[in-house]
Order: C-alpha cells, then structure tokens, then sequence
C-alpha cells in the first residue's frame, strides 16, 4: 500500500500551525490504511520548516525547494505536489482547509485523476471503505 502525503503550509520557511492538524488528522487516515505518513514541505530554502515538521510525527519528510516555489502560484504547485504524489505511490493526499488549500487540491486531484473530498472533519471505516464527514 501507498502513503498518506500531506502537503505542509509555509511561508517564508516558517511552517504554518495548519500543518501540524493536517499531520494529525493523516496520521489517522494512515493508521485506517495500513500506511505511513509523508510529509512534503514546498518553497525555498524549506529546511527548518522540514525539521518542525518532522517533529509532527510523520515517517518520512521531504523538501521540494525550487526559485519557482518560493512564493505560491498554482501552476508550479500543482505540478510539484503532484508528481511527489506520484514519487511516493500517495493513496491519500492530504492539504489544509485554508485558501491555499482550496486553491491548490482541486488542480491536484485533477492533475492525479483523482476524486477530492474537502473538508473533512473526522475519518470513520478503514482500507477502501475509508468514510470522510465534513460539516
């Protein structure tokens, strides 16, 4: 089985709190799965933001620094965090519910040709019949 990716917010290389509740709420979904969790932290020059995260307690934490991720545009995002997806065999791929978020998983699940279920609240099943509640 795949991972759990969860998508970390950053900005200026400070990790935004928004991560560690994504984490969180991964760690569940991984634990439903049967997988880990991997974190992928996007910008430049990422790595203390790496290092917070890792601290959240995923399995494995990757950095993506490019000068075209420095600052968010959707398009360099969305192909990034798409083929890191694709790199780990992501089954899940989780993104903060913040305008970041919202803007950046739709053009992800499309560029997977994946379905794309936002906020989500609590987690209920397991394996492939996870179940997602949103408010």
């Amino acid at each position: 089985m795949g991972c759990v990716l969860v998508v970390a917010e950053q900005n200026g290389g400070a990790l935004k709190n928004v991560t560690k509740v994504t984490i969180s709420f991964a760690q569940q979904a991984a634990k439903r799965l049967g997988c880990d969790v991997v974190v992928a932290v996007f910008g430049e020059r990422v790595s203390d933001a790496a290092g917070r995260a890792a601290g959240f307690g995923a399995a494995k934490v990757l950095t993506v620094e490019h000068p075209a991720l420095a600052h968010y545009l959707a398009a360099p995002y969305a192909v990034a965090v798409s083929e890191v997806a694709k790199s780990v065999d992501a089954t899940v791929v989780c993104i903060g519910a913040t305008s970041f978020g919202k803007d950046l998983a739709p053009r992800v699940a499309v560029r997977l040709g994946a379905g794309l279920a936002s906020d989500i609240t609590d987690l209920a099943g397991d394996g492939a019949n996870l179940l997602y509640k949103r408010p």
